[in-house]
């Protein structure tokens, strides 16, 4: 079960980081400037990002817990999660047929569907462009 959870503990990471990233929270009025927002997600207009997980999360609560509410006022990013009904393959192989895909894909061992089909990007040029705390903490 630990290892359950951290596996889900690891996209849900990530997408701290890259809108910690993206939103550039140094720069943002609204931060304290110790790295501790003091206000809402002001003037950013909201956004949901789409991930499908090939692994069921029997604990996901589509954000209504206080963490996932805290998460959305401060950043004012929505997680939409999708899960498998059956074989995850399916729905991974559905994807790479016809070429769309969420935001973010946790697909387990089955990626190689995916990198087959072109699905994934390099993210470093958009890094470079919106994400100047993720270029602070992990450098080049």
């Amino acid at each position: 079960m630990k290892r359950l959870k951290r596996w889900i503990a690891i996209p849900a990471a990530a997408l701290l980081v890259v809108t910690s990233g993206c939103f550039g929270a140094a720069n943002d009025p609204a931060s304290s400037g110790n790295g501790e927002q003091t206000g809402n997600a002001g003037e950013r207009p909201p956004i949901t990002i789409t991930m499908f997980s090939s692994m069921m999360n029997t604990q996901w609560e589509d954000m209504q817990s206080p963490v996932g509410q805290k998460i959305k006022e401060i950043t004012g990013v929505t997680l939409k999660t999708d899960y498998p009904v059956g074989d995850p393959m399916q729905k991974l192989s559905l994807m790479a047929a016809s070429g769309e895909y969420p935001d973010l894909i946790f697909a387990n061992n089955n990626i190689n569907t995916i990198v087959e089909a072109g699905g994934l990007i390099d993210l470093a040029p958009l890094i470079e462009e919106h994400g100047p705390n993720i270029k602070k903490l992990y450098g080049d």
